[in-house]
């Protein structure tokens, strides 16, 4: 009686800590160690530090392909809203630069000019960039798209990010789901010493 008590303690108490313990130790795993270890000859080291480069690698494909692109920038600017307020801004700005510059003009020659001088400039200042607004844009689409590289910038700052750094907004982030993986490695390897324990007393 008293060995079969013992084993039914033993068996899934044991079961549950070496459950707990594999799965606390898979979720270390994915930045620990952060160095290459060679440990009895095998190679150890944690997933990502690891395999850093393919990481951003991929974050930086789901970027370019899923989240922002250059046929979103180009989009945007030809929106014709967007276009309407940039003209807005510089009917607004143009006015007062224009008066601001009369303003530093001879007196005398101000005097030979109409009142209405400088609404007349802004206005066809204002005409003259509405007319070549859309090929401004693709000129200025087609120069980001030779020059900025999401992808590019994406994957060099990954991959430049900190590991130690990274590993604190994953386990900040996703602190409960990772406690309930070590939790659940120790509930399964209670489940399992109890299953222990039923083989071992049907076959004594």
């Amino acid at each position: 009686m008293n060995q079969t008590l013992i084993l039914l303690v033993t068996l899934p108490a044991i079961g549950a800590g070496i459950g707990w313990f594999t799965n606390f130790l898979a979720v270390k795993m994915i930045f620990r160690p952060r160095r290459r270890l060679n440990l009895l000859g095998i190679a150890v080291q944690g997933l990502l530090p690891k395999r850093r480069t393919d990481f951003a690698a991929s974050i930086a494909d789901t970027i370019e392909q899923e989240l922002i692109s250059h046929d979103d920038i180009a989009k945007i600017l030809a929106d014709q809203e967007y276009q309407d307020q940039f003209l807005q801004f510089v009917d607004k700005h143009a006015q007062k630069f224009i008066t601001r510059k009369l303003d530093d003009l001879n007196p005398l020659i101000l005097a030979f000019l109409p009142l209405d001088f400088a609404t007349k400039i802004k206005q066809g200042l204002v005409k003259e960039l509405r007319g070549v607004l859309p090929e401004l844009i693709d000129s200025v689409t087609g120069q980001l798209e030779g020059k900025l590289d999401f992808r590019k910038i994406v994957h060099d700052r990954v991959e430049a990010f900190e590991i130690e750094k990274l590993e604190a907004i994953v386990f900040r982030i996703a602190k409960k789901e990772l406690r309930y993986i070590e939790v659940l490695g120790g509930v399964l390897g209670f489940v399992i010493g109890l299953v222990q324990f039923g083989i071992v007393t049907l076959t004594q």
